[in-house]
């Protein structure tokens, strides 16, 4: 645009940005220097690197050391991208409540993922590049995880399911003395009616407790809890 550069000219990339505040200011790295940053302190800290971006510019055939808290948090990372679909948007304040929340439900995802960095580490073997860690975690996430989600759904019932089959066999049980108690609506009908009523509670409350047992053991609690609070 501007013609050919004069003699002995060094073009130089813009090293970051500013932002006046008052009589202060913020300094930011640039685009192109941001991801080398994060890529220096992931390669110091053998922390995983992802991004949500297709064309972030960092080196993703350096090797990594692959050791099993690595490993790990690539494995948890690709099992929470199995349910983002269904998340809404979360804004920084609900990061952090869940973050804080569920703190106990992200330990135990990491744990899960702990026990799997065996298998895991047979596929990418010693040394792996950021891509190669990223597509057998997604592997691994969408052959192992995913299956196992899709079958606590199934396994693990909803309040509203529970009130609803519960409420159907009152009816079963008792049609008789639902008609009763509706043509005579007298104490010793309603005394029964409670009674029945009570059982029937009792075991919805057991089929509640049974539900929420099977959902916080299976350790995969958070990728089941995060799609019902934030859909």
């Amino acid at each position: 645009i501007y013609g050919q550069p004069q003699e002995n000219f060094t073009p130089i990339i813009t090293g970051g940005f500013n932002f006046g505040l008052g009589a202060d200011q913020i300094n930011g790295p640039s685009w192109i220097t941001y991801p080398a940053n994060a890529y220096i302190v992931a390669q110091k800290n053998n922390l995983p690197l992802f991004s949500d971006k297709q064309d972030f510019p960092f080196p993703a055939n350096i090797p990594h050391k692959s050791n099993a808290n690595l490993l790990a948090s690539y494995l948890a990372l690709s099992s929470l991208m199995l349910i983002m679909p269904r998340i809404k948007p979360l804004n920084a304040e609900q990061i952090v409540q869940v973050r804080t929340k569920m703190k106990d439900e992200i330990a135990d995802l990491h744990t899960v993922a702990l026990s799997m960095t065996d298998r895991f580490r047979n596929l990418v073997g010693e040394g792996p590049s950021l891509n190669k860690l990223k597509k057998e975690a997604d592997y691994l996430a969408q052959t192992y995880v995913k299956p196992k989600i899709e079958s606590l759904i199934k396994r693990i019932e909803t309040p509203g399911e529970i009130i609803k089959t519960e409420l159907i066999d009152l009816s079963i049980e008792a049609p008789e003395l639902l008609w009763r108690t509706k043509i005579n609506p007298s104490i010793d009908n309603w005394l029964d009616m409670l009674k029945l009523s009570g059982r029937r509670l009792k075991s919805g409350v057991k089929r509640f407790k049974t539900a929420k047992t099977i959902e916080e053991q299976s350790g995969l609690s958070l990728l089941l809890k995060l799609p019902k609070k934030y859909k």
